[in-house]
């Protein structure tokens, strides 16, 4: 596997070498024409967006500014959000933690279904969201590095507590099983 990933690397700096080699043949203008193609091409923002919708006519002075402005602008931009991409990455973790409750009663739900009970869903939920906002709101009950390590031990315990106080088992429904019906229904014998 090694010498083919050696070979494809060897093969793209040949052609690299070979597509230079022939340009330069072909290009008498020097670095200049390598680099800015003879200074031919219009810069993108003036050339494609505003000299053909806004000002058709522009000195080359005023072209350049605008060019540099642009640059500056965008540069700027990029600035910004490279120094919120901490803080976008920490949101988008949080969100994910919300997850850890629906994960939690998703794996019960499939491989212990002898601990559900009616209310263990929503009491895993509550807990989750409780556990995320002490998070946020309370720092000194940050004893984790990150909230999903909280929110999975808040809400294993929150889900393995239930069944002390709710008896009522959730019914499994499926071909030959019949549901248990409601307490004070109808349905009810008696």
């Amino acid at each position: 596997m090694f010498t083919v990933q050696l070979g494809i690397l060897l093969g793209y700096v040949v052609l690299l070498y070979a597509v230079a080699f022939w340009s330069r043949r072909l290009d008498r203008g020097g670095v200049v024409g390598y680099f800015l193609a003879g200074r031919g091409l219009p810069p993108l923002v003036v050339g494609d967006l505003v000299k053909p919708s806004v000002r058709r006519e522009m000195t080359p002075r005023a072209e350049q500014l605008l060019c540099r402005l642009t640059v500056l602008g965008v540069s700027a931009i990029t600035l910004l959000l490279a120094l919120r991409i901490a803080s976008i990455l920490k949101t988008l973790m949080i969100g994910l933690s919300l997850t850890t409750a629906y994960t939690l009663v998703v794996l019960a739900t499939l491989y212990a279904p002898r601990f559900c009970r009616r209310s263990s869903a929503w009491v895993t939920l509550a807990a989750g969201i409780a556990t995320l906002a002490l998070w946020q709101l309370v720092p000194r009950v940050r004893l984790f590095s990150h909230p999903i390590y909280a929110e999975w031990l808040v809400c294993t315990a929150a889900f393995l507590l239930v069944p002390l106080f709710d008896r009522r088992r959730v019914a499994a429904a499926g071909p030959g099983i019949t549901p248990e019906p409601a307490r004070g229904s109808a349905a009810e014998p008696g």
